[in-house]
């Protein structure tokens, strides 16, 4: 049976612990006492030891989960570097922004994703005001419970787009991220008529082989860069999660210039 992430990460700590507890027996003179006495006994001393001062554990519990989250980081780091190309280049990714800017800040989003809303702003301000910042959008559906749902019908519906007008795209993102109330696909399609787009001809579009594949490959590379949530911006070799604050993007973004 597949073990969850959860209960690898047990099993992780569990690990941790007993290191830990073999240094802190070390430390306290118990490893001295261990020759003298009983393992009953022994157990029972480092038992109680731990029981009188629980912050024991809690300072391993930190140090594993500050040793996890640097491995992870640095695979994440790897996996960027290494799938770089598909990440800031893809020919069929929509981009916005400075073509020519010096760093790129790639966004993996879901149009119901309340965090992804809520950066928007964020994200509107440098594609229409940093001539340094130049944006790739990853349509990224995660949120349907069944596929396809509203999520998917709003990428598809977004990529479909730019077989009518690329310079729609952006206005037409807008619109969907911007939504109220729950997306149906007929709100999805009266939103492209409403910034000019032919909804006939956006439905027929969005079911294309080519959309399917461009949404396949979206995934496949979040799975590669560990990406499992909305929103992911990738700036440089950084990867940021959730919704972060404005300052912290901008650091992102002047550490990848810095480096560049």
């Amino acid at each position: 049976m597949a073990l969850t992430s959860n209960r690898i990460l047990a099993l992780g700590f569990a690990s941790a612990l007993a290191a830990f507890t073999v240094a802190v027996i070390a430390d306290n003179g118990f490893a001295d006492d261990h020759n003298a006495v009983s393992d009953r006994e022994f157990g029972e001393r480092v038992r109680q030891f731990l029981m009188n001062n629980p912050e024991v554990i809690v300072e391993a519990y930190k140090a594993y989960q500050d040793k996890v989250n640097l491995e992870q980081a640095q695979l994440q780091n790897q996996a960027v570097i290494a799938n770089r190309e598909q990440l800031i280049n893809d020919p069929h990714a929509p981009v916005a922004g400075n073509p020519n800017a010096p760093v790129t800040l790639v966004e993996f989003f879901d149009y119901r994703c309340g965090y992804c809303k809520k950066i928007l702003g964020t994200m509107m301000n440098y594609v229409g005001h940093d001539s340094n910042v130049r944006v790739v959008f990853k349509e990224f559906p995660i949120l349907d419970g069944e596929s396809p749902g509203p999520s998917e019908f709003a990428s598809r519906a977004a990529l479909a787009s730019l077989n009518q007008d690329e310079s729609k795209y952006l206005a037409y993102h807008n619109a969907l991220m911007t939504a109220r109330g729950g997306l149906t696909l007929q709100s999805i399609l009266a939103m492209g008529e409403e910034v000019g787009l032919d909804p006939k001809q956006l439905q027929a579009d969005m079911n294309s082989p080519a959309i399917t594949e461009m949404i396949r490959r979206n995934r496949e590379l979040a799975q590669k860069l560990r990406i499992s949530g909305t929103p992911t911006l990738v700036i440089g070799d950084e990867v940021l999660r959730g919704a972060q604050p404005p300052e912290r993007i901008q650091q992102a973004i002047a550490d990848a210039m810095s480096a560049s």
